[in-house]
């Protein structure tokens, strides 16, 4: 697998990190699992969480000064999560709609699969201040 570095356009590359970058990065915080991990699979990883990312709705895809190394740290947090858990960024969920009798008369309705979804905050918070406003909280949630 090969890297392509993005400008931050998520058009061109499939990575806005490096390999060497993501290394650095989980070296200063001692993140072992990511250092034991062989290179093929953290680039795996890496643009998993490219492809997540690439679905936000970013307030521009053009930065002036590089991409700004918060979001570039989030990919390489993202890039952990990927790694230690495949498919967690984006996961396939169809929640279905259950009903139960409560008391044999009366019922509740509820999705399955709804509730305890995971925050991933740290992604969160470093890429919120580059999304659009859309009137809610946005959660990075799995």
């Amino acid at each position: 697998m090969t890297l392509i570095i993005d400008s931050g356009t998520f058009l061109v590359g499939n990575s806005l990190a490096t390999v060497a970058e993501a290394d650095a990065f989980h070296l200063a915080r001692q993140n072992t699992v990511w250092g034991m991990a062989l290179t093929p699979a953290k680039e795996a990883a890496l643009i998993k969480t490219f492809d997540f990312l690439s679905t936000q709705n970013w307030q521009t895809t053009t930065f002036d000064s590089g991409i700004p190394l918060k979001i570039k740290n989030a990919q390489c947090i993202g890039a952990l999560i990927e790694l230690s858990t495949p498919g967690s960024l984006q996961p396939d969920i169809t929640p279905g709609i259950k009903m139960e009798a409560i008391d044999g008369v009366n019922e509740v309705q509820y999705f399955e699969g709804s509730g305890g979804a995971t925050i991933y905050t740290a992604v969160e918070n470093m890429i919120k201040p580059y999304l659009k406003r859309m009137g809610m909280r946005m959660t990075m949630t799995r």
